[in-house]
């Protein structure tokens, strides 16, 4: 028996009728097509690896600039020409530079500070008070750290639906009061 006739014996006996074979025999002939177009494209493709060059350059340049930034210096030259860290370094020998440089750092060391500072004010502004949680006012309870509008409405909400808080680790059953705000909190609050 030859393959052709195996072949439409196998086709026959899947119940095609002789459109179906017709669709199935072109989009056989589609896909082989297909392949055979991509393999002679591959074949003929030119086996060049990607240059890397360009872009490591780049990297290093950034890098450069980054660190110029990162240690308080400019690039002022008018064609943005890359400057080397190294060399720049040696140029800041000159006294202005340098005190204009630690001048910077005393600023950031400052606004640090006004950081630490802006966090304490409302503790700074209650040091020696306390305030009862069962009968502050919304002021009264925004006055406490860490404590805004939205969490003193939650906190008379809750002392209104449950009459009151018994003790005052019964303020860690609002919502949004857990244990690290409570252990800010347990110096100024009160329930008496």
């Amino acid at each position: 028996m030859s393959f052709l006739k195996r072949l439409k014996d196998l086709i026959n006996s899947f119940g095609f009728t002789k459109t179906e074979r017709r669709i199935i025999l072109i989009l056989i002939l589609i896909i082989v097509l297909g392949f055979s177009l991509k393999y002679v494209k591959f074949l003929f493709s030119s086996d060049e690896a990607f240059n890397y060059s360009k872009t490591i350059e780049e990297f290093y340049k950034g890098a450069d600039k980054i660190n110029n930034i990162k240690y308080g210096l400019t690039i002022k030259d008018t064609n943005l020409e890359e400057i080397n860290l190294i060399e720049k370094e040696t140029q800041i020998q000159d006294s202005s530079e340098q005190s204009q440089l630690e001048k910077r750092l005393k600023d950031v060391e400052d606004s640090l500070k006004n950081v630490k500072t802006k966090k304490n004010k409302k503790e700074q502004a209650l040091e020696g008070k306390v305030i009862n949680i069962n009968i502050a006012t919304k002021e009264e309870l925004m006055a406490l750290p860490g404590i805004g509008e939205t969490m003193a409405e939650r906190i008379i909400a809750y002392r209104k639906d449950h009459n009151g808080f018994k003790k005052i680790e019964d303020i860690m059953k609002v919502k949004g009061i857990g244990k690290k705000k409570f252990e800010k909190l347990k110096k100024y609050i009160t329930v008496n």
